[in-house]
């Protein structure tokens, strides 16, 4: 949603788009992979060993991904705005996770101005 702030502006592709595009250039398999266990394992071996910073894997499996977003806002962004940002964003993950299996409705989302935005706006609340 708008009120997110994302933005397709990135300084570099993600993990996601290089796999996407390996995916089908390396192994003709359309994405999503139906076995992402066993891709990103070959993808993680092929490609920059960088890109294993986006995974915690626990043997052959993956537990977790780290997905960056850019947002439009700075990190010195006024309350307000940062504010409705985090809560649009707690909406989109939350709605996000309901739509997903079981096996993938954890999402969850951090970020350091959520940080300061959430202690800002506790301090100005107490």
């Amino acid at each position: 949603p708008d009120t997110a702030r994302a933005t397709s502006r990135l300084f570099q592709p993600t993990w996601l788009g290089v796999y996407e595009a390996w995916l089908s250039l390396s192994t003709e398999e359309r994405f999503p992979s139906r076995d992402f266990h066993r891709s990103i394992k070959r993808f993680l071996y092929e490609n920059d060993p960088k890109l294993a910073a986006n995974f915690l894997l626990h043997g052959d499996r993956v537990k977790a991904v780290r997905i960056d977003v850019q947002l439009a806002l700075s990190r010195s962004a006024p309350l307000t705005p940062a504010l409705e940002a985090m809560e649009a964003w707690d909406v989109h993950v939350a709605q996000q996770n309901q739509a997903a299996s079981l096996r993938a409705s954890a999402a969850w989302h951090t970020s350091d101005l959520w940080v300061r935005v959430e202690v800002q706006h506790k301090l100005i609340a107490s």
